[in-house]
């Protein structure tokens, strides 16, 4: 018997066009191929680049910088050396400077890193809509709801711990709103594995479980509340006709998704659990109260948006040809729980000590724009039936997802401030961005052989001085340097309060410049200080002037090097990310100072034989070496353990493999297999 030809639609290749055409509106609407600029200086016009700079912004492009001169030195970036002493990459993953690196690599090579940076941000902004295609298809919907949902992601921009437009793109909070994006796919499509059976979904939601991992290991908490609502979700009544549930294989598809993204994320999730009690968060915010929490949630979608998301959850929860719309509802109630558990216990000790609950806000959000969309979908489709027109709903869920946009882009006096859309954000392509890497060029070219810079002030945004490190190879230190692991650094400054200097010319001693080698000196005046630190700089007696201007530029009269033996400097240096070597020729033994902080992977020889590392007070290395000549070397190592976790990546791809040839076919137990009318 001939099977029955399905009618071929338009439908889905115009909701493709419409997900194409909004995303390249908002790259274009937000500057994203407007990657380069002109502008005019001393030696006439100058092409530089032109990429989001505000907040957070350079330090997360300058790792993906330093991610790709490390590949092209044939090396894996295991440790960054040139921050306030360095860190294990580890304990601030790569997972969205590796996504940089690989679009840099698209282009040839053509767009700079730093560039990429600009693209990626824009792509995240708008990936929330592939995880809500994939929810609105896992339950035969509308892509209508899924367009709608992202276009209320896009309009309502939210505070800087929520999430949206100005926590990724006003704050450049990458690594937090990232995550949140790639645990709501992981979610989406664990939803259609374990509920459907599909395959492309298991190997989907196993990879996004671990590069959530990667981008952002506290976002995991997410997906594991994700992943029990949808097993509750497996275990209540569905009474659509032809599907038979069987809880056991539903929780035997969790487990197995689970399984292969722990083997994936090994290399990063077992560091930070072996090393736990090196790693020292400092909590800058939480939820003091319930009331705190719930005004925060209203801020973070709007006051309809929630209440669309209320009715949209019960009906969704009510619902039985829905089961991913429900999983989703589940999950927004158990997230909500978790987070208000943590906020009644401070989570400020105990299992999660390194989490603040303001960052549990984007997953949150997303989830309730999800439901919001959900809950006017049904509303709509109920009046299409009514009216009998089945083009009702995703045409008026479509236009109301268009109104929101514009409406939040209206002029200001129209729309109330929180919920203004598409901030203007600081951008690169201005004369002063031109004129600071000028500035660490210099100093550059002038601070010796194995040792550090300074860099003292921001003009063009908070933390410009975080570009630094696309202009040198020194080890880098600065007067305000966003995130630190440890409170042993010795500095003009008290590690409670913030990682910063208050008063940042407290910095400019000869004291200072001898405990850190600093070398050269890059300074301008930060307005919000008393003292101005260009003045100060200027008056140092250790110091002489190279250049002068918006950005001073100064020398360290005899500066000491990265490593030193009591008052003697290397006659030989040579610092890379994960190798440290000097020489001290006729020396008269004893402990060797070695500027770099320590950690356990850290291993030393001396004259070829291995010699223990002792961690000083300040958190820098000290080795204790024999009378006569030393030929000094510290090698950042990779330990057994570290092997056995890219062995585990090894077999997370055979997990994935096995399942897949193992499962080749649905069951027909499957929802898959359920006669579950589709919606246009």
């Amino acid at each position: 018997m001939t099977a029955p030809n399905r009618r071929w639609s338009a439908t889905p290749f115009l909701w493709i066009a419409a997900f194409g055409l909004l995303t390249l509106w908002v790259l274009w609407y937000l500057d994203g191929f407007a990657l380069w600029s002109t502008v005019d200086s001393a030696e006439g016009p100058r092409r530089i680049l032109d990429t989001f700079t505000a907040v957070d912004h350079p330090f997360h492009a300058t790792r993906a910088a330093t991610l790709l001169d490390s590949l092209r030195d044939g090396q894996q970036l295991r440790w960054i050396g040139h921050h306030q002493g360095g860190y294990p990459a580890d304990f601030y993953p790569l997972g969205v400077a590796w996504l940089e690196v690989l679009v840099s690599a698209l282009s040839f090579g053509v767009l700079p890193v730093i560039a990429a940076h600009k693209l990626v941000v824009l792509l995240l902004f708008v990936a929330p809509g592939i995880a809500y295609v994939l929810l609105a298809r896992g339950d035969r919907l509308s892509l209508s709801v899924a367009f709608l949902a992202l276009c209320l992601h896009l309009a309502i921009p939210g505070d800087w711990t929520h999430g949206g437009y100005t926590e990724l793109v006003g704050w450049g909070l990458v690594t937090n709103a990232g995550g949140a994006v790639v645990v709501l796919i992981a979610t989406a499509a664990l939803a259609r594995y374990a509920y459907r059976g599909e395959l492309w979904a298991f190997a989907l939601a196993s990879g996004a479980g671990a590069v959530a991992a990667y981008v952002n290991p506290r976002s995991l908490l997410g997906l594991a509340i994700a992943a029990l609502a949808i097993l509750i979700g497996g275990l209540l009544p569905v009474a659509v006709d032809g599907v038979e549930l069987r809880p056991v294989r539903v929780l035997g598809r969790l487990a197995i998704a689970a399984l292969a993204s722990l083997l994936l994320a090994a290399p990063e999730l077992v560091p930070l659990f072996r090393y736990r009690d090196l790693y020292q968060f400092l909590h800058y915010q939480s939820y003091d109260t319930l009331r705190v929490y719930w005004d925060a949630s209203v801020l973070a979608v709007s006051p309809p948006v929630l209440w669309a998301a209320a009715l949209g959850g019960v009906w969704a929860f009510l619902s039985p040809r829905t089961p991913v719309a429900r999983s989703v509802a589940l999950c927004l109630v158990g997230y909500v729980v978790l987070t208000i558990v943590l906020t009644d216990t401070d989570a400020r000790s105990g299992p999660i000590q390194q989490l603040e609950t303001p960052r549990l806000m984007p997953f949150q959000r997303l989830l309730i724009i999800y439901l919001a969309a959900f809950g006017a979908y049904r509303v709509l489709e109920t009046a299409g039936a009514w009216l009998r027109q089945r083009w009702v709903a995703p045409s008026l869920a479509a236009a109301i997802g268009m109104l929101a946009i514009v409406a939040t882009t209206l002029p200001f006096d129209r729309v109330p401030l929180p919920y203004q859309a598409f901030a203007e954000v600081e951008q690169t392509g201005v004369r002063e961005f031109a004129a600071f890497r000028d500035a660490v060029t210099m100093a550059d070219g002038v601070a010796p052989p194995g040792t550090a810079i300074l860099v003292v002030g921001s003009r063009l945004s908070w933390h410009e001085q975080l570009w630094a490190p696309l202009d040198t190879d020194h080890p880098l230190y600065y007067d305000d340097w966003l995130w630190y692991w440890h409170d042993r650094h010795d500095g003009p400054y008290i590690y409670q309060q913030g990682h910063s200097y208050p008063e940042p010319a407290d910095a400019l001693t000869s004291d200072y410049f001898q405990t850190h080698a600093i070398g050269a000196v890059v300074v301008t005046d930060r307005p919000s200080t008393p003292v101005n630190e260009h003045d100060a700089a200027a008056i140092q007696d250790s110091l002489t002037r190279v250049a002068d201007g918006d950005w001073g530029v100064y020398t360290v009269d005899d500066p000491t090097t990265l490593a030193s033996l009591a008052d003697t400097r290397a006659q030989e240096i040579d610092v890379s990310p994960h190798r440290i070597e000097a020489t001290f020729p006729d020396s008269n033994g004893g402990g060797v100072v070695v500027r770099q902080n320590w950690f356990p992977r850290w291993q030393a020889t001396i004259n070829g034989q291995e010699v223990p590392i002792e961690r000083r007070d300040d958190g820098y290395m000290q080795v204790q070496a024999p009378a006569g000549t030393i030929d000094l070397q510290l090698t950042y190592g990779v330990t057994g353990v570290d092997w056995l976790t890219r062995l585990a990546v090894a077999a997370g791809i055979v997990v994935i493999a096995v399942v897949a040839w193992s499962q080749r076919r649905p069951s027909k137990g499957d929802l898959a297999e359920a006669r579950i009318p589709e919606s246009e």
